[in-house]
């Protein structure tokens, strides 16, 4: 050990040590202290340094520039002995640090390399696929394709430097279940090679079968999903500023979560999530651009709602405070995890600015149908997933197909009947299938249906809100005449509701938030003087008092609340559409009767 005469010379090494060397790992740290400490090599006993079994390889290793996994697992060892001397700080630091096998070249080379799914680059398209077990790039553009294993691209601030784009590895539990290949799961659903469909109405009724085997739906629900799934595969191809999400809302029991996997299994880079707030789920959403399938989503916060709206919106971002920011690096990390998405729960959120960006689909009616399968195993376990695992490749051909033609396809005349008569943001959701019906106009006859009980559904969910239980109210009291009075601000008249009359009929836990929900419905309130009456012994008297109303809002304002609350009279407009396309038919039908060239209905 070292000697009382080297005391300063020790304690001059350990200083030098914590102001300069703090950059490297533990296991150095540690060695470089201890040898700082023993400079005669242990010949006499102290307590300062390395004792004389350790210090001749002790001072090796710490004079070293480098160490080997092996070296770094023997320091190791070593250094648990010396608790004291290091300090429970860097104690704990050397007790934790776990070598790594990897040489430095290795780490260089890994440093160098990007991993992605599907991305752009000189023109030319990217799509992560299985190879029977292999995962490649599909290079394409405008329908044709090659298979790569990687692609090099240049540093943009090194010429002389190259990054490798490979495809992103399969999610795994460890290692050893990718050696042997004992994992079986696809956390991610990559398509296989590319397969050829005979149409794309044929490639949508193969989609809508699949579904209709496995889950009882309505018609008109099979009809949404199986669209949904044909322009996800497109999300990232499109030229557009939001991607609506699903919403599949039912009690317990009623097939929420068979209808998710089944959806899951069939779309290429679905991935099935039980927590949406989890953190790992942005970095997945981020890597894999994935098709996101959550059950059981929970209720409303903060971190769920910015989560949605960064799916939702193309230009948002979920950011998160990065750990390196003690170590003076980037403090701030955002992922952009834009894309499709579809949630289950037992019930809407309390939020229809949330629900309004969502196509609704409503499972709770009674299930009848005996020829669905109880449960999906052994031979029907199989044909399911081989079934799914093909309509994949045909997604990924169909994606081909379309990625530089989808947006040129021309928006639908058919929809331009509802554009006047809807909520803005409801009209935005329900035109988000207007390309796939060019493309697939045979589903036209179909669609009107199915796009006017979305919009009712949308409105009946909105009217569930805590904004919905309000406008409803306020909307009721307008029609009905009640709780009215007449009142003037600066000269000019207006008719209002007694805001005691709408808190009694919205209950206690509305009441402390109608001020602010009426404000966001863009309903005002004013507390004008309001003339009474009152009998007195012997006579009516009139009296003024200050009384706080819901001033009645004008005629447009009036319609905005009914088509966003009131599904009534959306029904009545709906109706009312009708009628008008149906006026114009027999109109042109007359007109062809009369020329003789008898008018054809599509």
């Amino acid at each position: 050990m070292a000697s009382k005469d080297n005391k300063d010379t020790a304690e001059d090494a350990k200083r030098k040590f914590k102001e300069g060397e703090m950059r490297e790992n533990p296991i150095a740290r540690g060695l470089k202290l201890l040898a700082g400490m023993d400079t005669d090599h242990a010949f006499e006993e102290n307590g300062k340094g390395f004792n004389k079994i350790d210090t001749e390889l002790g001072h090796a290793l710490a004079n070293k520039e480098t160490l080997t996994y092996e070296e770094l697992k023997t320091a190791k060892t070593i250094l648990r002995k010396y608790k004291a001397q290091l300090g429970a700080n860097l104690y704990l630091e050397v007790i934790n640090f776990t070598p790594s096998k990897k040489s430095d070249k290795e780490k260089q080379e890994n440093m160098s390399a990007i991993y992605k799914t599907r991305f752009n680059l000189d023109g030319f398209h990217y799509a992560e696929f299985s190879d029977d077990g292999q995962f490649r790039f599909l290079k394409y553009r405008y329908s044709s394709f090659e298979v790569v294993d990687s692609v090099e691209v240049p540093d943009p601030e090194d010429p002389e430097k190259e990054y490798t784009v490979v495809p992103a590895p399969q999610i795994a539990q460890t290692k050893k279940d990718r050696i042997l290949q004992e994992e079986e799961t696809e956390p991610v659903k990559f398509p296989g090679k590319p397969q050829r469909y005979d149409s794309e109405y044929g490639l949508f009724n193969e989609i809508r079968g699949f579904i209709h085997t496995y889950v009882e739906l309505r018609p008109d629900d099979e009809i949404v999903l199986s669209l949904y799934t044909l322009k996800a595969i497109l999300f990232d191809a499109l030229k557009d500023s939001s991607f609506p999400f699903v919403h599949m809302i039912a009690p317990y029991g009623k097939g929420k979560s068979r209808l998710l996997t089944v959806l899951c299994e069939l779309t290429p880079y679905g991935f099935y999530a039980i927590d949406i707030k989890s953190a790992p789920l942005k970095r997945v959403s981020e890597l894999y651009k994935v098709i996101l399938f959550v059950d059981e989503k929970g209720q409303m916060d903060q971190e769920t709602s910015a989560i949605i709206n960064a799916k939702y919106n193309r230009n948002s971002i979920v950011l998160n405070a990065s750990t390196e920011i003690q170590s003076g690096f980037s403090s701030i990390i955002g992922y952009s995890i834009y894309g499709p998405m579809l949630l289950a729960g037992r019930e809407p959120f309390k939020d229809d600015a949330i629900e309004s960006k969502s196509l609704q689909i409503n499972m709770d009616y009674p299930l009848n149908r005996e020829d669905i399968p109880r449960k999906i195993k052994g031979k029907i376990y199989e044909a399911y997933i081989a079934k799914a695992r093909e309509l994949r490749s045909k997604l990924l051909q169909f994606r081909i197909n379309w990625h530089d033609k989808i947006n040129n396809v021309q928006p639908s005349e058919f929809l331009k009947k509802y554009e006047d008569k809807t909520e803005p943001r409801l009209f935005e959701v329900i035109s988000f299938f207007e390309d796939l019906i060019e493309i697939i106009p045979e589903i036209k006859p179909e669609i009107t249906k199915v796009l006017e009980d979305q919009i009712i559904r949308n409105v009946e969910v909105a009217r569930g809100t805590p904004n919905g239980i309000i406008a409803e109210t306020v909307l009721s009291k307008i029609d009905s005449g009640e709780d009215q009075c007449e009142y003037t601000i600066n000269g000019k008249a207006h008719t209002g509701i007694y805001l005691t009359s709408i808190y009694e009929d919205i209950g206690e836990n509305y009441k402390q938030r109608a001020g602010r929900i009426l404000s966001a419905l863009g309903i005002k309130t004013d507390r004008p003087r309001v003339e009474f009456t009152r009998k007195t012994q012997d006579r009516m008297e009139t009296y003024k008092k200050k009384i706080s109303v819901v001033r009645i809002p004008d005629d447009k304002k009036l319609n905005e609340l009914k088509s966003r609350y009131d599904p009534e009279y959306m029904k009545a407009i709906l109706s009312s559409i009708f009628k008008a396309q149906q006026a114009i038919v027999d109109e042109q039908d007359e007109q062809d009767e009369q020329r003789g060239t008898p008018h054809k209905k599509k």
